[in-house]
């Protein structure tokens, strides 16, 4: 138990240690450079959206035809 308790709280602080130093990197880029982030993420998108529906509805079709 204390162990989970001391893994979960060592996660945790990783976990926003990490976070906060990539925003920290990401802010301190040029802006042509954060630009073109996220123009690259605004064209890949709906692609990615896209595929997600198409698992979303495969995965229901093969549910519904289980059950």
């Amino acid at each position: 138990m204390v162990g989970t308790v001391a893994g979960a709280v060592g996660g945790l602080v990783f976990g926003m240690a990490t976070s906060g130093a990539l925003d920290a990197a990401y802010d301190s880029l040029p802006q042509g450079t954060r630009d073109a982030i996220e123009d690259g993420f605004t064209a890949v998108g709906p692609g990615l959206e896209d595929a997600g529906d198409a698992v979303g509805d495969s995965a229901k079709k093969v549910w519904n035809s289980i059950f």
